[in-house]
């Protein structure tokens, strides 16, 4: 065992959400975007601040970032008084003078979308918003209660809504929310507005502070095909067999693959351009799901790095050290691969949430050691850990604050863990050429979590349809140029990740039913653009999940 070992660490954190408002500046259907924006986004620039000599990559969603950008700027004509409204059915409400009345369709959207929201933790720390949630259920379980619902009560759940989505850096240093959080009930239109103007600044300042850090080399910035698809999906339905031969696939090629993944590339570049002023020198592909025609698309659009999962790599039992954490060559080309340690990556994602913070940390520092004393060989020891920037923090205490502060810190001062950024390794000696291995993903080294089962084939059907019947018309020259790039934009929108992701068995209609039917109003909308008429069969469900529910997917609006 090596005594004078040293390790690089890059710890990547990935931020994503899909398309969720309707084009043509269209309305916001679900407001997961904005939410995170307050909560885990400003979170996580808040402790990178905090902490100078902690240093990470940021791997950016094109298509999340210009929600946010959308957002920002309609909250703010909103206070300027340019504009009514935000459309957004949650923003709106805060806002609004007057609330809807109880009896309508709205009233009842939104008393069902908080009482399902709200999150646990707040309703654990503020005792009157777990009896006000006690009270909205029962005109939620009664219809016939629902239109005497005090409009009291639906203003409070608004409030209580996103005092649970703030993040834990706001419950710290906003005077506005540690005043609502102090009078814990009946608050009036000031107090809501206030809260709106809250969140108008945080997320007008939100991307720039990004932008801050990347300039002064404290974080790396990266990027994702624009719209979040599965390359080696878009560039051939059949690389899913790689890993599992016989799956049942949908008898379909989609058309104009590769010419999509040039696409959702070079308007992802644009987007950061627009957004960073920067071309950032790697990419995260979509749930790190590549192939080697992916790989090539890559290259040949000039990225000095991508970083993908271990699993997708060919091990015989364990996974070797030395090629697992090293650096990597795609063909004979300058483009350099960096596969995560999944387990590494997984601990943090799913299972430190139920640890005890000390604990947590030390047992982490403790494996990346013993990486770090078990590698051999002449290329350097490079330690990928890279996961959903979002979704873990939720669950741990304090939203992952002191796990996060106390992890930077512990990296920061190891003699031998050096946190490390992927531009800074792409010119290390490299273990070699990248090993012949099958298309895959994060997710088992495979693709079916986003094909295969029948309702995802379908919905791949429905895109294929919709995919060639626009695209001829776009080769055309049929539109105006700005009209040509919305409508390549709203079909980059169909082909995210995210709606298949959510098709099939495993999820709750509840969680089902709002994707599934945004991805059919996505593609409704896209016919629309065109000029053609939506076919019938976009108006019927594709996949209804395990069981059925109510709640999240009435926030959805009219079918039409």
């Amino acid at each position: 065992m090596a005594s004078d070992w040293q390790a690089s660490v890059v710890l990547g954190w990935h931020l994503h959400q899909p398309g969720y408002n309707l084009p043509e500046d269209g309305p916001f259907v679900l407001p997961w975007s904005y939410l995170h924006g307050i909560g885990g986004y400003c979170d996580l620039i808040h402790r990178l601040e905090e902490d100078q000599h902690a240093r990470v990559v940021i791997n950016f969603s094109p298509v999340l970032l210009e929600q946010l950008l959308t957002y920002s700027r309609r909250l703010q004509a909103v206070l300027t008084g340019s504009a009514e409204r935000v459309d957004d059915r949650l923003l709106d409400a805060l806002y609004a003078e007057i609330l809807p009345d109880p009896a309508t369709t709205d009233a009842a959207e939104l008393l069902a979308f908080c009482a399902q929201q709200i999150p646990d933790w707040l309703t654990r720390t503020l005792p009157a918003a777990a009896t006000g949630l006690a009270l909205a259920r029962t005109f939620l379980e009664d219809p016939a209660r629902r239109p005497y619902l005090p409009p009291s009560l639906l203003a409070d759940l608004l409030v209580w809504l996103h005092l649970g989505w703030c993040g834990e850096s706001l419950h710290r240093d906003s005077d506005v929310v540690r005043s609502l959080m102090a009078q814990g009930r009946q608050f009036d239109l000031r107090q809501r507005r206030a809260l709106f103007r809250l969140i108008a600044d945080v997320l007008d300042g939100l991307l720039p502070r990004y932008r801050r850090l990347a300039e002064r080399g404290q974080i790396e910035l990266s990027l994702n095909p624009w719209g979040h698809p599965i390359l080696p999906l878009l560039l051939d339905l059949d690389s899913a067999r790689e890993s599992i031969p016989d799956i049942t696939l949908p008898e379909a090629a989609y058309p104009d693959g590769e010419a999509r993944v040039v696409w959702h590339l070079n308007a992802a570049l644009d987007t950061f351009r627009t957004v960073f002023d920067t071309r950032p020198s790697g990419v995260w592909p979509s749930e790190a799901a590549i192939s080697q025609p992916a790989l090539d698309c890559l290259a040949k659009a000039g990225f000095a790095w991508f970083a993908s999962s271990a699993r997708v790599l060919p091990h015989e039992g364990a996974p070797d050290l030395v090629t697992t954490h090293g650096v990597f060559r795609h063909a004979d080309g300058e483009l350099r691969g960096f596969f995560r340690d999944d387990g590494l990556s997984d601990l943090i994602g799913f299972i430190y949430q139920g640890w005890e913070t000390e604990p947590a940390v030390a047992h982490f520092i403790e494996q990346l050691e013993a990486i770090g004393q078990g590698h051999q060989g002449p290329a350097p020891c490079v330690i990928t850990v890279f996961l959903d920037g979002e979704n873990p923090w939720p669950s741990y205490p304090d939203r992952g604050w002191h796990f996060t502060r106390m992890l930077y810190r512990a990296l920061a001062v190891h003699p031998r863990l050096q946190l490390s950024l992927f531009r800074e390794l792409v010119s290390v000696p490299v273990v070699g050429a990248i090993p012949d291995f099958r298309a895959g993903s994060w997710v088992g080294g495979r693709l079916d979590t986003w094909i295969g089962h029948p309702d995802k084939n379908r919905a791949w059907m429905l895109l294929t349809e919709a995919a060639g019947q626009v695209r001829p018309l776009l080769e055309a020259g049929q539109f105006p140029p700005d009209k040509a790039r919305a409508i390549e934009k709203q079909l980059a929108v169909c082909e995210g990740s995210d709606w298949f992701w959510w098709m099939g068995e495993g999820h709750d209609a509840v969680a089902v039913t709002p994707f599934e039917r945004l991805f059919r109003q996505q593609l409704q909308a896209l016919y629309r653009m065109v000029g053609l008429a939506p076919p019938s069969h976009l108006f019927q469900a594709v996949s209804l999940g395990s069981r059925s529910g109510a709640g999240v997917h009435t926030m959805l609006g009219d079918e039409e």
